[in-house]
């Protein structure tokens, strides 16, 4: 040892004040342990704290890492009306989340027959434009099928009034093309929904020849063909009233009359109304077009042909059919290429996607905003950028579909009010995954978004119709049975 002192006495001193320092470091720690910090790292049952505020809990997560208490709070529902209206429809009104988005929801099942999936047209005319309350009475005093909850559908062009991308009313196509990337809903015959990037295209089969259809209820040059059915108007060309009460007031104005005068002849209203409405005709470029009158000889769908017998071929002013439609050519057909009286031919409109379902309804909107269960817009790929529209505080309405195409879901969230705010477009799409939407869309907001549930507004519960006019409604319908019928299902 003392040969190793002489040595390495420097290393030897240097071990022993290691070893020293070993044992002082943790005789220190083992004092300073804390035993409540060992009891919460121990306890892991407590991780989970469910509250008794709204219907969905909060969670209190410990942080292991950190030892610090992390608190999430979920967003919660307060219910204020959940109740079943009629058979199959179901009403909830709630505020939803800390900005209290005030959401109305018509849950719908698609399992019950009785139920009617279908679209009210404003004024039935491709460029009519009505508040929801007055489609609502309208069609109460003109259909045996009850309205039992409608909400605004598409948007319109401004100064035309046309819908924009596809609708579908009844099997008949009211607006024939789609807009930029939107999604569209089409409803089959039992009432499911499908959403898609829908594109429609149509084909009429005359004298074992397929012709394209360029546009329907509405034709922008002299060129190609265009179907016209009831949407189109009660004659083709048609003349608005609307269009004909200016043209009169503007004659009146503009022809003032002395009645004193005897070479003047009394003015008659109903003859100046005639004589406009055939100027109005005869300006248009459809009147010299040779049009083909055609009734349906089995009920139109999408995606199913339609087999039509002509019954009358001419041009001018041609009145629309009861069950049928008008078939115009342009001047690029040669009269050899128009059917002739008593012809059969056919028409077919088709979906570009599930093009083996036959579809009733349709409409269209903009954005998607829950696609496959996941609840993000797809504003930016449908073409929408506008800041105020993505991200703006606005009323809303959407509508869904569940993951099995049991229900369906008409929604609106409403303006700001003393309520609760308007929604955002990614708010809008986390209401409609909570609602419990699978797959969900846009429509047309801001001032349009309206629900009509029994006949009163679901926002307001007045009967009286208010808001803006809008170009269509989604409404769902109670069918109409007769004692016949109630005796067979017996």
């Amino acid at each position: 040892m003392k040969y190793l002192n002489i040595i390495y006495p420097k290393l030897v001193r240097q071990v022993v004040v290691f070893i020293v320092l070993i044992v002082s470091v943790n005789g220190i720690a083992s004092q300073s342990k804390n035993p409540k910090q060992k009891k919460i790292t121990s306890n892991k049952k407590s991780s989970t704290i469910k509250s008794t505020k709204g219907n969905l809990p909060q969670k209190t997560k410990v942080n292991n890492s950190h030892k610090k208490r992390v608190k999430l709070i979920l967003p919660t529902i307060e219910t204020l009306t959940d109740t079943v209206i009629d058979h199959g429809i179901r009403y909830r009104h709630f505020l939803y989340g800390r900005h209290r988005h005030s959401v109305h929801v018509a849950e719908i099942s698609t399992t019950d027959q009785s139920l009617k999936l279908g679209l009210i047209k404003a004024l039935d005319r491709i460029d009519g434009l009505e508040r929801l309350g007055d489609m609502s009475i309208r069609h109460d005093s003109t259909s045996r099928d009850s309205l039992l909850v409608g909400i605004n559908a598409n948007f319109w062009k401004a100064y035309r009034n046309t819908p924009i991308g596809p609708m579908v009313a009844g099997g008949e196509v009211i607006h024939l093309h789609s807009y930029k990337l939107w999604s569209s809903a089409f409803f089959d015959a039992r009432n499911r929904m499908t959403i898609d990037r829908f594109t429609l295209s149509g084909r009429l089969q005359v004298k074992n020849k397929s012709l394209n259809i360029d546009y329907v209820n509405e034709r922008l040059d002299s060129m190609g063909i265009v179907v016209y059915n009831t949407y189109g108007g009660n004659s083709i060309p048609y003349v608005s009233t609307i269009d004909l009460e200016k043209a009169a007031a503007e004659f009146l104005q503009n022809h003032s009359m002395v009645t004193e005068d005897s070479t003047e002849t009394v003015l008659n209203m109903d003859t100046l109304k005639q004589e406009l409405t055939t100027a109005k005709r005869e300006a248009t470029i459809e009147y010299p077009m040779k049009k083909v009158t055609m009734r349906y000889l089995n009920n139109p769908a999408i995606n199913r042909e339609i087999s039509c017998v002509v019954t009358s071929v001419d041009s001018g002013a041609l009145r629309m059919p009861m069950k049928g439609c008008i078939v115009s050519f342009g001047k690029d057909f040669p009269n050899s290429a128009i059917p002739r009286k008593g012809d059969t031919v056919s028409i077919k409109f088709a979906t570009n996607k599930f093009d083996t379902t036959q579809f009733i309804t349709a409409v269209s909107g903009t954005p998607r905003i829950v696609r496959y269960g996941t609840a993000r817009h797809e504003a930016m790929i449908e073409g929408s950028h506008a800041k105020r529209f993505l991200n703006q505080n606005l009323a809303r309405t959407a509508i869904g579909t569940d993951k099995y195409r049991t229900k369906n879901y008409f929604v609106i969230v409403e303006a700001n009010n003393e309520l609760g705010k308007g929604a955002t477009l990614a708010q809008m799409a986390t209401i409609m995954k909570v609602v419990g939407s699978w797959n969900a869309m846009n429509l047309d907001g801001g001032g349009s978004a309206m629900m009509i549930v029994c006949g009163a507004n679901a926002c307001t519960n007045s009967t009286v119709p208010s808001g803006r006019k809008i170009s269509a409604a989604l409404g769902v319908f109670r069918k109409y049975r007769n004692n016949k019928s109630i005796e067979s299902e017996r």
